[in-house]
């Protein structure tokens, strides 16, 4: 999804104990926050796995990803 706000979003908060989470693959995934509280810009997840886990090396074409 591409950013097409005219209007940046208004700066949030979100408190990671109210924010919705998930658990996927062994991980606990928390979604700080969402396109749709960011305008479609971006998402912000905070994942808790254990140790030696996590996605083997791979690419996304079509998004950026960052840790």
């Amino acid at each position: 999804m591409s950013y097409s706000s005219p209007e940046p979003p208004l700066p949030f908060l979100t408190y990671r104990e109210e924010a919705p989470s998930f658990w996927k693959l062994g991980s606990l995934w928390t979604a700080l926050a969402s396109t749709t509280s960011t305008g479609g810009a971006f998402t912000v997840l905070d994942q808790l796995m254990p140790q030696f886990s996590g996605p083997p090396p791979h690419v996304h074409p079509r998004w950026h990803e960052l840790f």
